[in-house]
């Protein structure tokens, strides 16, 4: 098919944006085509889970 020129200056690039390599170890291509970087998602999965713990430690103490 015909890329335009956008999607084919994507299509082109080794790293993810914050410089991790884009190979077959560490790249997870999503259903619909697009590359996703294995570690970036790791690090967001792993903030996202830090945060919902503070979250779920604040709700469970009570200042009286």
């Amino acid at each position: 098919g015909v890329r335009s020129v956008a999607a084919q200056m994507w299509a082109d690039r080794t790293q993810c944006p914050h410089g991790h390599i884009y190979d077959a170890e560490n790249t997870y291509y999503a259903k619909n085509g697009q590359r996703a970087c294995r570690a970036c998602g790791r690090e967001r999965m792993r903030q996202r889970r830090s945060s919902e713990r503070e979250a779920r430690n604040v709700e469970g103490t009570s200042a009286v």
